[in-house]
């Protein structure tokens, strides 16, 4: 009786480990997709799902190959053909599998999802920029008529000029600092950074580059969060008053003290689409259940050819004694 071979790294074992790398592939851009990019927990659920898989393949070669208490090993691979299946099952409908397929059909939705989130973060930078150019030509010519004219002004207007040591000579040098405040280099630094984060994340989403879109995506509302933020208090950092004259006083005041407001994405934060085009699209892909038994099939192709236990020798002389029929 001929011996199996082991020891040695056949095409059968080459086989499920490819079917193991693909296997990993698919679940983890699928992963990412459903997380929308939690590089984390997406690492986490390949190693464990990947893990599993290699496992029970093991186990399926070890009980397959047994050599004694042969009926309970095969028990016990028949239970754990069972698992694996439902193991599949599972992975494939709630593992991010199938996942990976739906979103890659619905890859237009979420291009444009990704436009529509960065018009949306566009909009409000265009917002803030032109709210701080008119408060600020707005406290410049309230300052020119007060300072120009010689009218008479409120105590508080007074001692707000006095403070800010303001003239005639004076204002545009003011207005000037505070539009550095707010529109200086504070505000071109968020706003190169964005510009870079929109290139980045258009290059990628026309090209469909699906490794690192779902990362991108959980970047980009981060960044629009933050920058909500980031403006609000940018334009909190001026002093830029609304000087008019009051007629039932005949003198020039403060009719507001500070302009400054406070900017948010339209719809906040939630309306963003582009990360949730990813991690809520559901459905069922046929391509999907085909793709996944064919990685199974090569997952478990080094089992389906794993050498079984007919017969096991008798005699000193293994090869020539024909051994014991096991079943």
């Amino acid at each position: 009786m001929a011996h199996k071979q082991t020891g040695k790294v056949t095409i059968a074992n080459i086989v499920s480990m490819v079917g193991v790398a693909l296997l990993m592939v698919f679940t983890f851009i699928g992963c990412s997709f459903k997380s929308g990019g939690e590089l984390g927990l997406d690492l986490l659920f390949t190693a464990l799902i990947s893990g599993v898989a290699i496992f029970l393949l093991w186990f399926l070669i070890k009980a397959k190959s047994a050599e004694n208490n042969l009926s309970k090993w095969v028990v016990a691979e028949a239970i754990t053909l069972v698992v694996y299946a439902g193991f599949m099952v599972c992975t494939f409908l709630y593992g991010g599998f199938m996942h990976f397929f739906l979103v890659s059909e619905n890859k237009e939705g979420v291009k444009e999802a990704a436009r529509a989130d960065i018009e949306k973060i566009d909009n409000m930078f265009t917002q803030y920029e032109e709210f701080e150019r008119n408060a600020v030509a707005t406290t410049r010519q309230g300052l020119i008529n007060v300072t120009q004219r010689n009218q008479y002004k409120t105590d508080s207007l007074n001692m707000f000029l006095s403070s800010k040591q303001i003239n005639a000579t004076t204002v545009d040098a003011y207005t000037d600092n505070e539009m550095s405040l707010v529109l200086g280099s504070n505000y071109e630094r968020l706003k190169e950074h964005y510009n870079n984060l929109k290139r980045t994340v258009e290059t990628n989403v026309d090209s469909w580059s699906i490794l690192i879109i779902p990362s991108y995506a959980n970047k980009l509302e981060e960044f629009a969060k933050e920058s909500q933020n980031r403006l609000t208090t940018l334009s909190a950092m001026t002093s830029l008053p609304i000087i008019e004259l009051k007629p039932s006083i005949r003198r020039y005041a403060i009719v507001e003290a500070n302009q400054h407001g406070e900017f948010k994405i339209e719809g906040d934060v939630e309306s963003l689409r582009f990360r949730q085009s990813m991690t809520e699209t559901t459905g069922f892909s046929v391509i999907a259940a085909i793709v996944a038994l064919l990685i199974h099939s090569l997952v478990l192709f080094n089992y389906i050819m794993a050498y079984r236990t007919l017969t096991i020798s008798v005699g000193k002389d293994a090869e020539e004694d024909g051994g014991r029929i096991l079943y």
